[in-house]
């Protein structure tokens, strides 16, 4: 059966212990819905069944009150508002959410997943709605910390099982931290008890603006590429849906005001299609494949 993770299971490192973090707030709560979902070929169909997996802040999380949070969510809810059906979400485990497309339990799934040459040979993917890579975050005044080769010898920590965890593992005579959260990283990184932190770009800068933290430099241009998609079945009408939607909200500035909202910097352009050359390709931190 086909399954989605975050990253293949990677080798084991203690770093640091419990913190006051977002992330031990969050929890997975089952929801009922209906066992079939809306027909999106039908006129009459007014509402989408959407999978998430509320633990990947900021694009979703749940709160202690239960309630879903993240762009992911804020973005899939302007698509129903611009589309004129009203979404409910399903939270589901990633690994559980190509068995729920490929069975009805829901219309579509978004959870920062990465579009790569695996995931499109089990469903079908919108438009792409968020560029993302992997970049290097190191204090200010570490300037010479930009590229690859100078991470040799470096201390380097990563948020584990994820696509930073295993992109790192082709690092030269790095050592690698793996952390429980990018929070944490991030602390130990202002701390000098690691010289670097890689994670995707977008996310650093989410946590540092929340964080209010400083000294900190986000390095340009990124590590690697890849771009973020809504998964629906294979063949599913439902895309064309998202997509005229998603058009929309990237002509009219919706898009770009949700992007600044969160993440405090403008949108970059997206393409309507993934670049074939995108690292993202062979890059990824949610690969499908066959359990």
């Amino acid at each position: 059966m086909p399954s989605v993770s975050r990253s293949w299971f990677l080798r084991q490192c203690l770093f640091g212990v419990g913190s006051g973090l977002l992330l031990a707030n969050c929890r997975w709560t089952g929801r009922q819905v209906r066992s079939k979902p809306s027909d999106p070929s039908d006129p009459t169909a007014a509402q989408l069944t959407i999978a998430t997996d509320p633990v990947f802040p900021p694009f979703e999380w749940r709160t202690p009150a239960g309630d879903l949070l993240g762009f992911d969510i804020d973005l899939m809810r302007l698509i129903g508002e611009t589309a004129g059906v009203s979404i409910r979400f399903r939270t589901l485990p990633l690994d559980r959410m190509v068995p729920a497309l490929n069975l009805g339990v829901a219309d579509a799934a978004i959870s920062a997943i990465l579009i790569t040459t695996e995931a499109l040979e089990q469903v079908t993917f919108s438009r792409p709605y968020f560029r993302t890579g992997l970049a290097i975050a190191h204090r200010s005044q570490d300037a010479a910390l930009t590229t690859p080769a100078s991470l040799k010898g470096k201390r380097i920590a990563v948020q584990r099982n994820s696509w930073a965890a295993s992109w790192v593992e082709s690092l030269p005579d790095s050592r690698i931290y793996l952390s429980n959260s990018v929070e944490l990283a991030l602390a130990y990184l202002l701390k000098a008890e690691v010289d670097g932190v890689i994670h995707e770009a977008p996310t650093l800068q989410f946590f540092i603006h929340q964080q209010r933290l400083t000294g900190i430099t986000i390095v340009r241009p990124w590590l690697t590429e890849g771009f973020y998609g809504i998964a629906v079945p294979k063949a599913a009408p439902t895309v064309a849906i998202l997509n005229q939607a998603l058009a929309t909200l990237i002509e009219n500035g919706a898009y770009r005001n949700l992007y600044r909202q969160w993440f405090q910097e403008l949108a970059p352009d997206l393409p309507e299609v993934v670049p074939r050359d995108s690292p993202g390709e062979t890059h990824h931190k949610h690969p499908i494949a066959a359990a």
